[in-house]
C-alpha cells in the first residue's frame, strides 16, 4: 500500500508505522510495518503550509500469510493507520489517521473458450480473485443452469499468465489465474444438451480438495443450447427420384448426430418417407451462425426412390402436397431423442397439369381396340400404366391390359407437352378380344363402352394408388343392312341376297333370314343364312363387327304361301336376323328391309 500524511501534529515525531486492522474481528491488529518518509514534492504543492508535507509519503509491503491471509480470505474489511510517532516500537506519544477500511474482494475472469463436440466440453480461460488465498484447490463446475443442477466438476492445474498479471496486477493469483477442462460426455450433459438447457460454467478456488468448503465463485454467463436453423435449397424430382437438399443447423446435432429427411403428406397430415440423409460440409451456414454448433456440418442430401417408397406414390398419385421436417436423432431408425425443424412452405414437386387424347376406339375384326395418349405429371409415382375397357352403361370393368413402357414412346407429346413429366411415355395401343363374355354381352346389349387410362403403383394388377383418366363413353350400336338382290325366280322361288352388319350381331352367332308378308302381318318362311364373305362391306364398315362376315344369299322354294301372295299383290319383306338361340325367336338383332311388291 502507499499514500501520504502531513499534518502539524506529526512535528517531533519521527518514527513511522503502517498498521492494517481487522475491522471485522474487533479492529484486531493484522500487522504493522515501520516505513521511511517519501518525498512528495505534490504534496507539499499543495499543502506547502503543513509541516512534513514535502516528505509525508509512504509505501509499505505485506506478506499474504498468518492474520491477514485470512481476514482477506474471510471478506473481513481491512483498516490501514499511518502513524507518526517519538517511540520506537510506535505504540505512545503518537499521531494516526485512520483511512476507510476496504474488502479485498476483487473477482474478475472471463470464458476464452467453451467448445462442444460429440466428446463433451473443453472450457478454458482464467480467473484471478482476491480471496483465492488460502484456497489452493480450483475447481472448473459444470451446471445446468436451466435445471439448477451440477453436470460434472474438475479439479484443474492453475496456468501462468503473464497477460492478465499485467491487466490485474492489484489482483491475487492474476499472475497465475489460468485454467483449462475437458469434460466428457456424460448422461447429465447429453441431457442437458438434448433438452436444450442453459448451461453455465463455474470457477472456484476453494479450501476443500472435493471442491466444496470454504470457496470462492465466478458465474460465468449461461449458455443456451437451443438454437435450430433451417433451410430447403432444392424439392424436385430427377430420373424417379424426389431430391432434398439443404441443411440444417443445430445445437442438438452434437448429441443427436443422425440426421434425417421425412417428408409428410399436406392434406392427411401423415408421414409418407423418411431417409436418412448425408450429412455434407456447409462452411456458408458455419459463416452465418457461428454460435451455432456443429454448423459447419449442416447440409444434407435425402434421395427417395418413389418407385419403392410406397406412402410416397400414394400421396403423389392423389395429387397432395408434401412437407418436409429436418431431423437430427440419436436413434438409428429417426425416433429417440431429437431436434426437428418442420419447413413452412408445402412442396409439389410434379406437375399437376395433364392432358390426354383417345385417337382411335373402335372394333377391329374380332377385337376393340383402343390407342390415343394419356399424359399427367402425377405419373411420376406410377411403376405402370394400364388401359381399361369400362361399360358405361352398367358401370363395370370388362377388361385391363398393361402397356409396355416400350409400347409407351410418344416424342410427339413430349415435345407438344414437354412441362409435364413422362409425356413421352404417354402413349398407349390396347385390344380386346370380343369373345370375352363380358364385352360380347356388352355389344349385344348395346352398352355405351368407355376407355380409362390409368397410371398405378401396382404393377402387377393395376389396383393399389392411382391417377387415372375416363375418355367420352362411346356408343357401338349400329345395325346397317343393304339388299342386293330380292327377285323372283322363273321356278317361282325367291332369290334374296345381300349383306347385314351389326355390333349387336356379336354373341348371336345362329344367322337366319326370314320372308314376311307385311301386308297379311305373318311370317312366310325362314332359313338359315351362311355367311357370306363380302370385303366390300368391311371396307365401307371396318369399325363394325364382323362386317367381313356380313353377307347372305337365300333362295326361297316357291310354295303355294308365296305364290298366293305374289299374285295377290302382297308387300312382301326381308328380315335379316342374328339370334343368340337356335329357334332364332330369343335373344336376336333384326333389319327389316322396306316392302316390296314382287312379280312373277
Amino acid at each position: 500500500m502507499a499514500g501520504w500524511f502531513a499534518d502539524n501534529n506529526n512535528e517531533g515525531k519521527n518514527n513511522r508505522y503502517v498498521i492494517l486492522l481487522d475491522q471485522d474481528n474487533g479492529n484486531a491488529e493484522l500487522a504493522r510495518q515501520q516505513v521511511s518518509a517519501v518525498s512528495r514534492p505534490d504534496v507539499a504543492n499543495v499543502y506547502g503550509d503543513i509541516y512534513g508535507a514535502n516528505n509525508s509519503g509512504f509505501n509499505a509491503s505485506f506478506a499474504l500469510n498468518g492474520s491477514l491471509a485470512d481476514a482477506i480470505a474471510n471478506g473481513h474489511r481491512i483498516q490501514a493507520i499511518i502513524r507518526y510517532t517519538s517511540s520506537n516500537d510506535g505504540n505512545s506519544d503518537y499521531n494516526d489517521h485512520w483511512f476507510d477500511g476496504v474488502v479485498l474482494n476483487q473477482n474478475v475472469a472471463n470464458m476464452e473458450k467453451l467448445q462442444v463436440s460429440q466428446a463433451g466440453i473443453h472450457v478454458s480461460g482464467w480467473h484471478a480473485a482476491d480471496q483465492a488465498l488460502d484456497r489452493q484447490y480450483h475447481y472448473v463446475i459444470l451446471f445446468d443452469a436451466t435445471t439448477k443442477k451440477e453436470i460434472s466438476r474438475q479439479r484443474v492445474t492453475l496456468i501462468n499468465r503473464g497477460d492478465v498479471e499485467r491487466a490485474y496486477n492489484n489482483v491475487y493469483n492474476s499472475g497465475k489465474s489460468g485454467f483449462s477442462a475437458d469434460f466428457v460426455m456424460n448422461d447429465a450433459l447429453r441431457a442437458a444438451l438434448q433438452n436444450g438447457d442453459s448451461i453455465q460454467v463455474i470457477s472456484r478456488y476453494t479450501d476443500d480438495k472435493n471442491g466444496d468448503g470454504n470457496r470462492v465463485d465466478y458465474w460465468f454467463t449461461p449458455q443456451a443450447y437451443n438454437q435450430n436453423q433451417a433451410y430447403l435449397e432444392d424439392f424436385s424430382i430427377y430420373n424417379g427420384q424426389l431430391r432434398v437438399t439443404g441443411w440444417h443447423a443445430s445445437d442438438q446435432s452434437v448429441v443427436e448426430p443422425n440426421q434425417w429427411i421425412i417428408l409428410l403428406d399436406s392434406q392427411t397430415g401423415r408421414e409418407v418417407a423418411r431417409s436418412k440423409a448425408i450429412t455434407t460440409k456447409r462452411n456458408d451456414v458455419l459463416a452465418a451462425y457461428p454460435n451455432i454448433l456443429n454448423a459447419d456440418n449442416s447440409g444434407f442430401v435425402a434421395n427417395f426412390d418413389i418407385a419403392n417408397t410406397p406412402g410416397l406414390r400414394a400421396a403423389i398419385l392423389a395429387g397432395h402436397s408434401l412437407k418436409a421436417v429436418a431431423r437430427y436423432s440419436d436413434d438409428n431408425g429417426g425416433e429417440g431423442h431429437r431436434s426437428d425443424y418442420w419447413f413452412s412452405a408445402v412442396q409439389t414437386p410434379y406437375s399437376t397439369q395433364s392432358a390426354q387424347e383417345l385417337e382411335s376406339f373402335t372394333i377391329n375384326g374380332n377385337q376393340i381396340e383402343a390407342s390415343g395418349w394419356y399424359a399427367d405429371g402425377r405419373s411420376v409415382a406410377a411403376k405402370a400404366m394400364y388401359v381399361i375397357l369400362y361399360d358405361a352403361t352398367t358401370n363395370r370393368e370388362l377388361g385391363r391390359q398393361q402397356i409396355a413402357t416400350a409400347d409407351r414412346e410418344r416424342p410427339d407429346i413430349a415435345s407438344s407437352n414437354s412441362s409435364i413429366a413422362n409425356a413421352g411415355v404417354s402413349g398407349f395401343k390396347a385390344s380386346f378380344a370380343i369373345n370375352n363374355g363380358s364385352i360380347m354381352q356388352a355389344l349385344k346389349n348395346g352398352d355405351r363402352l368407355q376407355v380409362v387410362a390409368r397410371y398405378t403403383d401396382d404393377d402387377q394388377n393395376g389396383e393399389g394408388n392411382y391417377v387415372q383418366h375416363f375418355f367420352d363413353a362411346q356408343s357401338f350400336q349400329s345395325n346397317n343392312a343393304y339388299l342386293d338382290a330380292f327377285r323372283v325366280n322363273s321356278d317361282g322361288s325367291i332369290q334374296v341376297s345381300g349383306w347385314h352388319a351389326s355390333n349387336q350381331t356379336a354373341g348371336r352367332p345362329y344367322h337366319y333370314v326370314i320372308l314376311y308378308d307385311a301386308t297379311a302381318g305373318r311370317e312366310i318362311t325362314r332359313k338359315v343364312a351362311e355367311n357370306v364373305q363380302r370385303p366390300d362391306v368391311q371396307k365401307a364398315y371396318p369399325s363394325v363387327y364382323n362386317s367381313l362376315n356380313s353377307g347372305f344369299n337365300i333362295n326361297f322354294a316357291s310354295s303355294a304361301t308365296i305364290q298366293r301372295a305374289i299374285s295377290e299383290g302382297h308387300n312382301l319383306q326381308v328380315i335379316d336376323r342374328y339370334s343368340a338361340t337356335k329357334d332364332d325367336n330369343g335373344d336376336y338383332v333384326d333389319y327389316w328391309f322396306a316392302p316390296r311388291q314382287l312379280a312373277q
